[in-house]
């Protein structure tokens, strides 16, 4: 779900538990019922208004909008963290490669499900 938190993109990803026999058989946000978005929408619209802060939600995306945000996340987070690393030798560039490697399979294992 595409978001904007004071000024800057802040996409959500709504997820079920793969053990809920609820939820589990999920594979899209369209399965929703309409009063369960409803809900969710209306709790990222309000869950910052206590604090005076402006956020603005757009509409739900299918699940493929959250698997590219995923990967993007996956690939930009060594650079968040790490900065451009110029020493592809370094102790910090190979652990920062190395998680996104193991998280980047996590995702494909999890699709295959």
């Amino acid at each position: 779900m595409p978001m904007i938190d004071q000024g800057e993109k802040d996409d959500k990803i709504i997820a079920v538990c793969a053990d809920d026999p609820e939820y589990h058989h999920y594979t899209d946000i369209k399965e929703l019922s309409p009063h369960h978005l409803a809900e969710i929408r209306r709790f990222f619209e309000d869950y910052k208004k206590n604090e005076n802060k402006a956020v603005a939600v757009d509409d739900f995306l299918p699940a493929t909008a959250a698997v590219d945000a995923i990967q993007y996340s996956i690939s930009w987070h060594p650079v968040k963290f790490f900065g451009n690393l110029q020493e592809p030798n370094s102790t910090v560039y190979a652990r920062a490669k190395l998680a996104a490697l193991v998280a980047s399979l996590f995702l494909k294992q999890s699709l295959k499900q």
